[in-house]
């Protein structure tokens, strides 16, 4: 309702465009991702926390990008963590967060995301800024995520 009221003091047209008919769509809509992308129960519980919710208000689709599943989907990862055995780039830092301390794999100062992860990242943020398109998308992983 924000976004109408906002949009009701320009005056704009709204013209319905088929799906089949739209070649312009936002391609990552219409990209089909496996769903294979059941939260962890801590990621849930961690979400909860954070908020106040109780284990069962939280989303089915924890937000997967918070320290403690990084850490363990970096830990799981035996090329990422050979690749950073091997490559000064790459350093592990100290993030905090709910009193607790993560170390996580960075490469030039931004935190690694593991391949397991990488297809739920891009669907979560996706998904939640409401389909923004592949390139603000991505500019919008990397300004921390490498």
């Amino acid at each position: 309702m924000r976004w109408r009221l906002i949009l009701e003091e320009f005056g704009p047209e709204l013209i319905y465009i088929p799906g089949n008919k739209n070649i312009v769509a936002d391609s990552l809509s219409r990209l089909e991702i496996a769903e294979d992308t059941k939260p962890i129960k801590a990621e849930v519980h961690a979400l909860a926390e954070h908020f106040a919710l109780t284990k069962e208000d939280a989303p089915d689709m924890a937000h997967p990008t918070n320290y403690k599943t990084i850490m363990k989907f970096q830990q799981k990862d035996k090329s990422l963590l050979e690749t950073a055995k091997k490559n000064i780039n790459f350093q592990v830092k100290q993030f905090h967060g709910a009193r607790k301390t993560y170390s996580l794999i960075c490469f030039n100062d931004k935190i690694v995301v593991p391949k397991d992860l990488q297809k739920r990242m891009v669907q979560w943020y996706h998904t939640t800024l409401n389909h923004p398109g592949e390139t603000r998308t991505e500019l919008t992983i990397g300004q921390h995520f490498y």
